[in-house]
């Protein structure tokens, strides 16, 4: 069977069913142990066999940064799958751990629920003049690390919402911006991204795709540092940042400028990395045509839920959700 035919025999079904919902760190945390999953969905790589068969599919998820796999002879699901990337539907997908001698755990796919087969994400894409933020710039290293130590550190124990690398850079680059507006300045942090190609996930068995952190800089914008408590007790270099995460990349990281180099260097370049503004919550926001607005309200909200930064000085009882925090929103989602 191939390609095309899968791809065929997939749209066909997934239309016949349309009425039914069908490193060195451990960045997984909480999330290792999660068996559903609320997400967008930002790549389908097929697996084939030499013959042309369908093995299986990597399935790259906007909301859970894990290597996730679905069985060749799930062709519906794999439909939905694919019309899921192409038209932005948000998707649950369910999975069962399984562990292998060789392979050690990987999450598979059993099942999928299709929550909307349109695009219902928020419309507040947050890129116009007004929020487009100048980067925070230390003037020396001890404002640095003053700035590292600023914002409350990430407890999600505490906050009781999914421990994902995207909600804590989301929560981190919240605060500083809010900082920064105490004190009279429309500044906020960039963040970096990382991402380990489809060849290398495969030849390493490699268990998440992507990873992403705040970034400022230190005495100009060509000298980026990392922001990334969770994992580094310090600021670090982007440099840094980027060869502490496994030993097979050797910090050989390819600087890319949106996701569609990502998939054009994903057979080619060990990991790729890509700076950008705060307001890139997941992957996809990261593609040049920026076609699909990957902003979750649910995912905000949780965000929301943390103490805001004035809650542990003029106001106990400070929340992001009061009328002064409000422009931090999308306006999708107030």
């Amino acid at each position: 069977m191939n390609l095309f035919t899968i791809l065929l025999k997939g749209a066909a079904l997934s239309i016949l069913l349309s009425t039914a919902p069908t490193h060195a760190f451990n960045v997984n945390s909480s999330m290792e142990l999660s068996r559903e999953v609320v997400t967008t969905i930002a790549d389908v790589s097929l697996n084939e066999s030499e013959e042309g068969d369908l093995i299986d599919a990597t399935v790259y998820a906007n909301n859970d940064n894990r290597i996730i796999k679905i069985d060749g002879t799930m062709i519906a699901e794999i439909g939905d799958l694919l019309n899921a990337k192409k038209n932005g539907w948000e998707v649950k997908l369910f999975l069962e751990l399984l562990r292998d001698k060789e392979t050690g755990s990987v999450f598979k796919i059993t099942a999928i629920e299709i929550l909307s087969r349109e695009n219902r994400l928020s419309t507040g894409l947050l890129r116009s003049s007004s929020t487009a933020f100048e980067p925070i710039v230390a003037a020396s290293k001890r404002e640095l690390n003053t700035l590292f130590k600023a914002a409350y550190p990430y407890d999600s124990e505490f906050y009781d919402v999914n421990d994902d690398c995207f909600n804590r850079a989301q929560f981190w680059s919240r605060t500083h911006q809010h900082l920064q507006s105490e004190k009279g300045l429309e500044r906020g942090t960039d963040k970096v991204f990382i991402f380990f190609s489809q060849s290398y996930t495969t030849k390493f068995n490699h268990k998440w795709w992507y990873h992403v952190a705040p970034v400022v800089y230190l005495k100009d914008k060509a000298t980026p540092y990392v922001f990334d408590s969770t994992f580094i007790s310090s600021a670090v270099t982007l440099e840094e940042w980027l060869a502490t995460f496994d030993g097979h990349t050797e910090g050989k990281c390819l600087k890319i400028n949106n996701l569609e180099d990502y998939y054009k260097n994903a057979n080619k370049a060990i990991c790729m990395y890509i700076v950008a503004p705060m307001f890139n919550y997941v992957p996809t926001d990261l593609y040049k045509s920026s076609r699909l607005n990957n902003w979750r309200c649910s995912d905000f909200r949780k965000v929301m839920g943390f103490a805001a930064p004035g809650s542990r000085t003029s106001n106990p009882s400070a929340r992001w959700s009061d009328p002064e925090f409000k422009y931090l929103m999308p306006k999708g989602c107030q």
